[in-house]
């Protein structure tokens, strides 16, 4: 185990080394960006490259690694084709989409056993770079730009305790939902983006139309890491028009 600098947000992080036949591998555990690998060689490339949004590609990666990693696997893997996601298709994340992402953060946080609704999470001085990847702002700058903007429009609460001396440093940070966040947390989960679900509306009972669609487009789509679904197939009971507008709501 070494340390060096993450080659896409320049924190210094552990890094392992392992090698597969001709292709060598680093596995790195950045704070901010969580636990991945990366082919040596495509490390090198990135290192070297301006990306368009550090944000970006960081928030990318952490959420794959917290979300999509494949059992007993502890790391997201950079592919090559990954590498050229991250060169060339991530472009920054908007204000809303940040503030969006820190409202489900402290909502999934929050609902975790032994907590409730009132709660609030400690937010220490060396978390503020966790949440620049967890949110996809660019900087600590960015970050709070987000946060006192919520606490504006009364989204989020935040509580924070001085220290001691003349300066008086801010030492510690509580964030928290206020209970119009919880009603903004709720209606993200209904529209969230991070639903796999494509919903699809066409005809039904039609020999060859049902043969296209579940031998060709549900697999077609499952490559892409979807789920392909019609109504027919949401076990739902309930006015159709509405079952199908909640379905496209989902998807």
């Amino acid at each position: 185990m070494e340390r060096k600098n993450c080659p896409v947000c320049k924190e210094p992080s552990n890094v392992s080394h392992s090698a597969n036949g001709s292709k060598e591998y680093n596995t790195y555990e950045c704070l901010r960006c969580g636990v991945y690998e990366i082919e040596v060689t495509d490390e090198i490339n990135l290192s070297h490259r301006v990306l368009k949004s550090i944000g970006a590609v960081s928030h990318f990666i952490r959420k794959n690694y917290e979300n999509n990693c494949l059992p007993g696997c502890h790391y997201f893997e950079i592919t090559h084709e990954v590498y050229e996601k991250i060169l060339f298709k991530l472009d920054k994340t908007s204000p809303a989409e940040q503030a969006d992402n820190l409202i489900l953060y402290l909502g999934k946080k929050l609902l975790e056993p032994f907590r409730s609704h009132s709660d609030m999470l400690d937010f220490e001085h060396n978390e503020e770079i966790k949440l620049c990847s967890i949110t996809g702002c660019e900087n600590k700058a960015g970050l709070y730009y987000i946060i006192e903007h919520l606490r504006n429009g009364l989204v989020i609460l935040l509580n924070e305790t001085t220290g001691n001396g003349n300066a008086r440093p801010i030492e510690k940070r509580k964030l928290g939902l206020t209970f119009e966040g919880w009603q903004k947390y709720n209606e993200l989960l209904e529209t969230s983006k991070d639903s796999k679900q494509v919903f699809m509306a066409m005809q039904y009972n039609d020999p060859e139309i049902d043969d296209f669609y579940n031998n060709y487009l549900k697999n077609a789509v499952q490559e892409t890491g979807l789920v392909l679904v019609r109504l027919d197939e949401v076990g739902r009971a309930g006015i159709i028009d509405n079952n199908m507008r909640a379905e496209i709501k989902k998807s």
